[in-house]
């Protein structure tokens, strides 16, 4: 009867301490948008990729989309053989 009882107990407690509130961070809500992005890939070797955004509300596109939100057209992967070094 005590093993019983003390088997009991020690499964309560595992129990009872292994739950705790979880504090998660509210969602994140996306940003919606009424466009759709274009990516021309451009030519082989050249690294002369664009992105366009055109928004379907406005009847307007935002070429080099990336560069004017970043300031610079610049990534991070370049295929020019001189920036290798």
């Amino acid at each position: 009867m005590k093993k019983n009882a003390g088997f009991l107990l020690v499964v309560t407690l595992l129990i009872v301490c292994s739950c705790k509130k979880n504090d998660s961070p509210a969602p994140v809500v996306p940003v919606v948008t009424t466009g759709v992005f274009v990516l021309s890939e451009g030519l082989f070797n050249s690294n002369n990729t664009t992105l366009t955004y055109y928004n379907f509300a406005t009847s307007s596109a935002t070429t080099d989309f990336f560069a004017s939100s970043n300031g610079s057209g610049e990534t991070s992967f370049s295929s020019s053989p001189e920036r290798w070094v």
